[in-house]
């Protein structure tokens, strides 16, 4: 007889599109059913250029923006997550240079049980192609990932 999944660390990777949103609450559906404590991630994810076209923009008001982007969106579904009965934190980390690498390792070093992400997130080129974040969650995780549509 097989026994129920019931994890002990949930993480959710969130970057403020529609869909982290619903895997944000999924999580904290998740750990308040069965007590798990729910740690929710943004990845900072900084400006690697000054310059756009013809104006400079100065780095650091852009990663200050950036941050405090960040502050409001991890605050807010931690709320939401304490809202729904879940023991929450939230946590905010600045990329190595690879979204999918920071999450794997930060998973693997504070020990998760499971990772929640959503299928698309924000703009950008690189995540045109379906899923290539989520996809590299599952492909590098060292732990159970659910992928909320």
């Amino acid at each position: 007889m097989s026994q129920k999944f019931k994890p002990k660390k949930i993480l959710a990777a969130v970057d403020g599109s529609e869909s982290s949103m619903k895997a944000a609450e999924t999580a904290a559906r998740i750990a308040s059913d069965t007590g798990a404590e729910l740690t929710i991630l943004h990845v900072l994810e900084l400006p690697v250029m000054s310059m756009t076209g013809e104006f400079y923009v100065p780095v650091d008001k852009l990663e200050a923006e950036a941050r405090r982007e960040a502050e409001q969106l991890t605050s807010k579904l931690r709320s939401m997550a304490v809202d729904l009965g879940a023991t929450a934190v939230s946590d905010i980390v600045e990329s190595d240079g690879s979204v999918v690498g920071t999450i794997a390792r930060y998973a693997e070093d504070a020990k998760f049980d499971l990772i929640v992400a959503g299928t698309r997130g924000l703009g950008g080129f690189k995540r045109l192609i379906l899923g290539s974040v989520a996809a590299g969650i599952v492909h590098y995780a060292h732990c159970s990932v659910l992928i909320v549509r």
